[in-house]
């Protein structure tokens, strides 16, 4: 699922992403959006905690 929202968060299809994009690059890309995630969760809870 995870290359479907990068395909469309980058404005791309899937086969274009797969095609553009090494394995590398693509756990690079995992990596961000999951310290991204829990950047926003931390915030999150921070806030219900006030």
């Amino acid at each position: 699922m995870f290359a479907f929202r990068l395909a469309q968060d980058l404005k791309m299809t899937v086969q274009q992403l797969c095609e553009s994009m090494t394995s590398e690059e693509f756990t690079y890309w995992m990596a961000y959006y999951h310290h991204r995630n829990l950047e926003v969760e931390r915030q999150v809870n921070e806030t219900k905690k006030r």
